[in-house]
C-alpha cells in the first residue's frame, strides 16, 4: 500500500508530541464492536464482537506514526464529553499511562483527554481524574477478555503523565526505525 494515503503513515503524531497527540478513534466510547485500523491496507476493519457485555469507557485508538512494544501503533484512550466514530481524528493531552499484559506482551494504553472539550480543560494529570473513573477503566480492561479463551490480561498498573510522556517518545522513534 501506498504509504502517502494510509493515515497511520500520513497524520502526525500530533500538534505537539508528546504534550497534544492525535488520536485515530477506532473505537467510539460506548462501543462493543472491536474496530482496527489495519495498517497494511489502509482501512478501517472490524476485528470482533466482544464476548461479554462491556462497552468502551472512552474513545479509543492509537496515535499515528508510532510503533508500540506490542508490535502495533501506541493505544490511546481519550476522554470526551461526547461520542465520536470510528476514523475521527482527535487532538488529545496525555495524562498518564495504563500498563497491561494483554497474552503474554506488554500493551501500554496512553490515558488522555480531548484537548478541545472544556469540561476536561482542569484535567491534567491522573490524579485529577476520580478514582471511581480510574477503577472503571481497570475493570474494563480487566473483564472485556474475559470470556475470550485465547485472551489473558493482566494489569500491571497506573502510570504518571512523564511515563505516558516517555512512552509517546519511545513509540514515535521505534516507528522511525521501523518505517524510514
Amino acid at each position: 500500500m501506498d504509504n502517502q494515503n494510509n493515515l497511520f503513515h500520513k497524520l502526525s503524531p500530533g500538534p505537539n508530541p508528546p504534550k497534544e497527540i492525535h488520536c485515530l478513534v477506532e473505537i467510539s466510547r460506548g462501543g462493543s464492536n472491536k474496530y482496527e485500523y489495519d495498517e497494511s491496507i489502509g482501512v478501517f476493519k472490524l476485528d470482533r464482537a466482544l464476548y461479554g457485555s462491556v462497552f468502551y469507557p472512552t474513545e479509543y485508538g492509537f496515535i499515528p506514526q508510532t510503533w508500540g512494544k506490542d508490535n502495533d501503533p501506541l493505544d490511546v484512550m481519550v476522554l470526551s464529553t461526547f461520542t465520536t466514530f470510528p476514523g475521527c481524528l482527535l487532538n488529545a493531552c496525555p495524562i498518564g499511562l495504563l500498563d497491561l499484559i494483554d497474552s503474554g506482551e506488554k500493551d501500554s494504553k496512553v490515558i488522555s483527554v480531548a484537548s478541545s472539550d472544556p469540561r476536561f480543560k482542569d484535567t491534567k494529570k491522573l490524579e485529577d481524574l476520580s478514582s471511581h473513573f480510574r477503577k472503571e477503566i481497570t475493570n474494563f480492561w480487566q473483564n472485556y477478555a474475559e470470556l475470550q479463551a485465547e485472551k489473558n490480561i493482566k494489569i500491571e498498573g497506573w502510570k504518571s503523565i512523564e511515563d505516558a510522556y516517555q512512552a509517546i517518545e519511545a513509540a514515535i522513534k521505534d516507528y522511525k526505525n521501523k518505517f524510514q
